[in-house]
């Protein structure tokens, strides 16, 4: 939504000034949908739970993903 709004054009403020708060939100974006997978391949048979992977899914690194 954030985005859509800057591509309208009708603020009155750099649309530079937003690059990091959208830039986080599509990371966690991100971070959740790869948390999504893992916890589908999981309930598939596919990715055996471990103490590692409950480690991973608590935490929020990316690169661990």
């Amino acid at each position: 939504m954030i985005v859509a709004e800057l591509e309208r054009g009708e603020n009155s403020k750099h649309p530079d000034i937003y690059f990091f708060p959208v830039a986080y939100l599509y990371r966690h974006s991100v971070e959740l949908q790869m948390k999504e997978i893992l916890r589908q391949a999981i309930s598939l048979g596919l990715v055996e739970k471990s103490e590692k992977l409950n480690e991973v899914l608590g935490d929020h690194s990316l690169a661990s993903l």
